[in-house]
């Protein structure tokens, strides 16, 4: 989180461990810390509720401050939509006390925002009886928390993708000559439209023999044009040779056949 009027200064950092969680077992739990001071000031955790969403706001301490609760039946939840019940989800702030002390809403932004950005996201944000300055802080952080836990699509989106096929004599026999010299990867967008190409190269003889772990890539990106799908594309050539080509010895068995059938545990057994 930064400060207001777009300053670049930050003064709020949200940290979540990944967890493995099973119903009531592990619960995801996130801490805010004061930038400022290093300190962590509080922590918000999603309790697990049979038919309800309930979050615990706490202190440095561990003592709970605020509890929210959603419900389960808003339209807001399962069915998003930029109009009626089904434009926000709303949240209830409690005091241990069970006491009314504030709202939280999320708000689904309007048609055009809705079809054209729908990464845009509106809060609003009802204090009320929440006068504690790290409290408010807490309130926000729980806001973004809920909408990443619950109404944020987490789905991963497909930019490119690389094909090599299989029948290529520089997987199989690399060597400094003809065929076996090189292996080659078609760079495809999602709609199957060829946007670059990917060649792994053998070095030559020299530095065959006395320089194996010498690599030479050769990339083309073509219509790929975004930067960081640039860096991407040059990730999946450092990947992909660790996977088909380096004789890595935490494989199982190195090279192709260590990319098809080990496991990275070095224990030979596949597993």
């Amino acid at each position: 989180m930064y400060t207001q009027g777009g300053a670049n200064q930050k003064v709020f950092h949200m940290k979540r461990d990944a967890t493995c969680t099973c119903c009531c077992f592990n619960r995801p739990v996130v801490e805010i810390m004061d930038v400022t001071s290093n300190q962590i000031f509080g922590s918000i955790s999603d309790p697990f509720a049979c038919c309800n969403l309930t979050f615990d706001v706490k202190d440095h301490t561990d003592q709970e401050v605020l509890a929210a609760n959603g419900g389960c039946c808003q339209w807001g939840l399962c069915c998003p939509l930029p109009c009626g019940p089904c434009a926000e989800v709303n949240f209830d702030l409690n005091d241990p006390s069970g006491q009314g002390v504030g709202k939280l809403k999320k708000k689904v932004p309007n048609c055009f925002k809705f079809f054209l950005a729908p990464d845009v996201d509106n809060f609003n944000v009802d204090f009320g009886g929440v006068s504690h300055p790290q409290y408010k802080a807490l309130v926000m952080a729980l806001a973004i928390f809920m909408d990443f836990r619950y109404v944020k699509d987490h789905t991963e989106n497909e930019v490119l993708k690389a094909n090599g096929g299989c029948c290529q004599w520089g997987l199989c026999c690399p060597l400094p000559c003809g065929p076996c010299a090189e292996v080659n990867f078609e760079l495809n967008d999602p709609n199957g439209q060829g946007v670059g190409k990917l060649q792994k190269k053998v070095p030559n003889c020299c530095k065959f023999f006395m320089a194996p772990d010498v690599d030479n890539f050769n990339v083309e990106f073509g219509g790929v044009s975004h930067p960081q799908y640039k860096a991407l594309v040059m990730a999946l050539a450092i990947f992909m040779d660790f996977r088909y080509f380096n004789e890595n010895p935490n494989d199982d068995e190195g090279g192709v056949l260590g990319a098809m059938a080990g496991d990275g545990d070095g224990d030979g057994d596949g597993f």
